[in-house]
């Protein structure tokens, strides 16, 4: 595999949680392993790095050349001094900065439940789930016994467009169960819709990202939390979850 093809298998997302000190572990190993001999690598975490320092030296160059304001009447209302052409395009440039900086939504701040749930679902393959078949009176079974734990209709799982249901388990986190359902993707790519069940202060609307390495979405709804977290396709994951959100 080549340099260039390594480097694509962090997205822009793991890449800017790394900068900001937000990766987890095993991201922030992987990461930095590759920086040692992936060139690419290293050009694109330089692309979101912003030269702060060049842009400071410039606005004080420009500040200690600017001429003073000049004394006005107390009865003339007060006029924004008019800047000389380079200093206010140093200005609108941290301007620009710092709206973009300040309107650029933030990557979803995954929880230890969902950190933990992912982490377990890194370890799948294809392999994992292709010997389970979802017509097996077992399969169901298992489901059934989830919409009765956890009190949700989960029907439209098995009728998903873009993966198949193949198995389900009851999983725990802090002592609270957590339910992990399997899916398999036509292309042969693991999937897993994780349910956990605990009080929450408001509802949240869906929300797509990458934790461990893998595309996720979540989203809550009254006491319930959902994660569907798998594979590399953002896009994939973001349509599987609006299925789930309407349907769930």
């Amino acid at each position: 595999m080549s340099s260039l093809e390594n480097t694509q298998r962090f997205s822009d997302e793991d890449l800017t949680a790394y900068l900001d000190g937000e990766a987890g572990q095993d991201l922030a190993n992987r990461i930095e392993a590759e920086l040692e001999t992936s060139q690419e690598l290293r050009a694109r975490l330089e692309a979101f790095t912003l030269p702060i320092g060049d842009i400071r030296a410039l606005w004080d160059s420009k500040l200690a050349d600017a001429p003073p304001m000049p004394p006005l009447p107390q009865a003339v209302p007060r006029q924004a001094p008019v800047l000389p052409f380079g200093l206010g395009l140093a200005a609108g440039i941290v301007v620009m900065i710092a709206f973009q900086w300040n309107t650029t939504p933030p990557p979803p701040k995954w929880s230890e439940w969902q950190q933990s749930a992912a982490a377990y679902q890194a370890l799948y393959m294809t392999e994992t789930l292709a010997g389970f078949s979802p017509d097996t009176q077992e399969a169901q079974r298992q489901l059934d016994y989830i919409e009765e734990r956890f009190e949700l209709e989960l029907a439209s799982v098995t009728d998903a467009i873009g993966a198949e249901y193949r198995r389900s388990q009851v999983l725990g986190f802090e002592q609270r169960p957590l339910a992990q359902i399997s899916l398999l993707t036509k292309d042969g790519v693991p999937l897993a819709l994780c349910i956990i069940r605990r009080p929450l202060e408001s509802d949240k609307a869906l929300r797509v990202g990458a934790i461990e390495g893998l595309a996720a979405a979540e989203w809550s709804r009254g006491e319930y939390s959902f994660l569907l977290v798998g594979g590399e396709d953002k896009e994939v994951v973001k349509e599987l979850a609006q299925q789930f959100v309407e349907t769930i």
